[in-house]
């Protein structure tokens, strides 16, 4: 860092720009310092042709073009040592300041490949750990090179808990995700009772978001008469996306459910629905949860899921489902549907609450651990 330059230059390293929790993350944060004056720039491992989301033309964007397929153990063990090669020839040519790595693998090969180096490191992970597993190999390696992280950032104080219990990290910082409102969203969301009886739920078709159990518990209430014109739209795709539909099917819902794809105005959605639910077996951070209770909805979530209870107070903003099954999730999702004076007051908390986690409430916080500053 320049010394008559306060503000260090800084890379954020993510393997895509893929439509993902994290890689949203990356698109939030390299905006936000790039607003306050950090000259910034985003690494990944892909190509600009599979990218989702857009960075905003003054973020510097660096394709590595290390996204390639290992087809054995020793292809394997040479794609990682040139992936730790290039990120570090590339942090050494943009005379980076501090770096920000994301997701698990990315993180050890960046501490791997900025040992020695002078920079500042940062490594972020973005989904409870305790619950996704990476490999032994990985596992292994994440244990021992976390200690060369100047700091590791968690979402929420569950997954910092187990970063102290299981790596050497010598710091972990707390910082959850932010909101950033897309443009054009209103300030005061619509009242529950002049949208659709509409049920949101969003997310990658994989078994980890829990939409099989979602299904399940909807297709209970459906057979309750004052729910019976109830819809659900699920948003995303991925591999279980014919396993879903084959349930779908099977459970003959195919005229109150709908999958919608991929939608890059999921807010849209949102602001049109009435009830939000996050069926996710774990989490990180749920960044769709903190959305949908910004665009105003009646929210519900499994207690024990990393991040969930963080956004939701009982009966206060939302509601949290005890057990993790299908029945459990049904009563919550009923009690939203059809006690329409609970729905209205606890959107109503969930959208004052969710203003808490706006760019500029949390955003300093970034600021503070580009710096190394103290959390206090």
């Amino acid at each position: 860092m320049k010394s008559q330059d306060l503000r260090p230059r800084v890379g954020l390293i993510v393997s895509t720009l893929g439509a993902g929790g994290a890689e949203r993350s990356v698109v939030g944060l390299a905006t936000g310092l790039q607003k306050r004056g950090y000259d910034t720039t985003v690494m990944t491992f892909s190509t600009a042709s599979g990218d989702f989301y857009r960075l905003p033309e003054p973020v510097n964007r660096v394709e590595l073009d290390l996204m390639v397929k290992s087809g054995n153990p020793i292809a394997a063990v040479k794609n990682n040592i040139r992936r730790i090669q290039v990120i570090r020839q590339s942090i050494k040519r943009l005379h980076l300041d501090v770096v920000i790595s994301f997701m698990d693998a990315t993180n050890v090969l960046t501490l791997l490949a900025a040992h020695g180096l002078t920079c500042r490191v940062l490594v972020s992970e973005r989904i409870d750990p305790a619950h996704h597993q990476v490999g032994h190999v990985w596992a292994a390696l994440r244990r021992f090179v976390y200690r060369h992280a100047d700091e590791i950032v968690v979402q929420t104080s569950q997954v910092a808990s187990w970063i102290r219990r299981n790596t050497s990290a010598r710091s972990v910082r707390l910082i959850p995700n932010f909101l950033s409102p897309p443009a054009g969203a209103p300030l005061a969301p619509r009242p529950l009772e002049e949208r659709p009886a509409t049920i949101i739920a969003a997310g990658r078709l994989h078994r980890q978001k829990g939409f099989d159990l979602l299904l399940q518990a909807f297709s209970l209430i459906k057979t309750k008469p004052e729910l019976d014109h109830w819809t659900l739209q699920i948003y995303g795709d991925g591999k279980e996306r014919d396993n879903l539909l084959q349930q779908i099917k099977e459970l003959k819902l195919e005229k109150s459910v709908t999958l919608m794809g991929i939608s890059e105005r999921l807010v849209d959605a949102m602001l049109a629905g009435r009830v939000f639910v996050l069926s996710s077996r774990n989490e990180g951070f749920p960044n769709v949860l903190l959305e949908a209770m910004s665009a105003g909805c009646a929210v519900c979530g499994f207690r024990e899921v990393s991040g969930v209870s963080d956004l939701i107070q009982h009966g206060q903003n939302g509601l949290l489902v005890d057990k993790m099954d299908a029945q459990s999730l049904a009563n919550s999702i009923y009690t939203l549907c059809n006690d329409t004076v609970v729905s209205h007051s606890l959107a109503v908390a969930a959208h004052r609450v969710s203003q808490n986690y706006l760019d500029e409430t949390i955003m300093p916080a970034w600021i503070d651990a580009v710096h190394g500053k103290s959390t206090g």
